[in-house]
């Protein structure tokens, strides 16, 4: 089950959801093959398909060599929200006890419960980055809410305020610089470039 690259076979996901590939991989394979009735299904907005955000260590690969679905593999960036309008799910969890039939129990997301541990800080809520997507027309971010998975589209206002965020936590990386070891420096230093490329592909997004 899926969809797949005519030229090569490689996957690019699933109902409309490219967990495989980013849509400039999809954009390049058109080129290649103008004919893929798949490849040109994902590139039509109004088929509101949704793809790998494009984090830069997936500027070298190719479709089928980067996954947003398996765990072991997709990519965990944290965005932090804060007096977001966000949508949320259950979450199931599984137990099979012995002796006893297994049962899926069903629970309210913590952001929608009332009675979860105070170590919650609901002052904000943490999503992970996952996808562009088209909606109304047009490219856009989308996460998962950190506990029960919910995606949520992103406007292009909640996005400037996303990155302003990500942006502020690039800077505080290289506040009171002397203060660290050379290696821990460069370490600050690349993960403050990293930052700073995400927030960049986050605003490419919209233009």
């Amino acid at each position: 089950m899926g969809d797949y690259v005519s030229r090569t076979g490689e996957k690019i996901g699933t109902c409309g959801r490219a967990y495989y590939a980013t849509i400039e991989m999809l954009q390049n394979e058109l080129k290649l093959n103008p004919n893929d009735s798949e490849v040109k299904h994902y590139l039509k907005p109004e088929n509101k398909c949704s793809f790998a955000f494009p984090f830069h260590r997936y500027d070298k690969k190719e479709i089928g060599q980067i996954s947003n679905y398996h765990s072991d593999q997709r990519v965990y960036f944290p965005i932090y929200l804060k007096g977001f309008e966000t949508f949320h799910g259950k979450i199931t969890h599984h137990i099979h006890p012995q002796n006893a039939a297994g049962v899926n129990l069903f629970m309210e997301c913590p952001y929608n419960n009332p009675n979860v541990s105070s170590n919650l800080d609901k002052s904000y809520e943490v999503f992970h980055l996952t996808e562009q997507v088209y909606y109304n027309g047009s490219l856009h971010i989308m996460g998962e809410c950190a506990y029960c998975g919910e995606r949520n589209v992103f406007s292009k206002d909640e996005a400037s305020l996303i990155v302003k965020e990500i942006l502020e936590r690039a800077e505080k990386l290289l506040k009171y610089w002397d203060n660290y070891p050379p290696d821990q420096q460069e370490q600050n230093k690349l993960e403050s470039d990293d930052l700073k490329l995400i927030a960049s592909r986050i605003i490419e997004t919209y233009n």
